[in-house]
Formats: structure tokens, C-alpha cells, sequence
């Protein structure tokens, strides 16, 4: 069996390295700009050459995110519909 010999103090470095290229790897997804918020109006100039994230607290900043005011829409008319329902069965059951 091969015996590998390694110091602790070396050890740590091996590590401490690993844990520094995983961070500097996140931080580089973190910042990437997609074309996810690139068209909104909300951004001005070049600001749809911004990471995804600022360009996200942008459009938040600015008056919130259209999908949020659409499932707000959809749960309004889901509420709608159940009322209906309600009614048309009321009806149907002489109430």
C-alpha cells in the first residue's frame, strides 16, 4: 500500500485553496448577466448590461416585478371563478 504523507499546515493551505477557488466560482455565477430582466423597460441605458442581480433590485426598486402583479391577477381570477362556482351550485340547488 502507498503511504502518502502530507503536514497538517499543508493540509489546511490545500484546503483553504479549494474553498477560496469555490468561492471566487460562485461569486462569478452570481454576477452573470442573462437576458432574463435584459428587456424590461424598468432599465434604463445600459443597464441591461448589469449582473442579473442588480438588474433585478433595479425592476424591484422601481416599482416591482411584473410577475408578481400577474400572479396577483391569476389568484384574483381564480378567486373569481371559485365565487362563480359557488353561485351556479347555489342556484342548481334552489338556495
Amino acid at each position: 500500500m502507498n503511504s502518502f504523507k502530507i503536514s497538517k499546515a499543508r493540509l489546511k493551505e490545500i484546503i483553504l485553496e479549494e474553498q477560496m477557488a469555490l468561492e471566487a466560482e460562485t461569486l462569478e455565477e452570481k454576477a452573470k448577466s442573462t437576458k432574463k430582466y435584459d428587456d424590461d423597460p424598468k432599465l434604463k441605458g445600459d443597464q441591461d448590461e448589469l449582473p442579473d442581480q442588480l438588474q433585478k433590485a433595479i425592476i424591484d426598486k422601481e416599482g416591482g416585478d411584473d410577475e408578481e402583479g400577474d400572479e396577483k391577477e391569476k389568484n384574483e381570477n381564480l378567486d373569481l371563478q371559485d365565487m362563480v362556482r359557488e353561485e351556479i351550485l347555489k342556484a342548481l340547488r334552489g338556495e
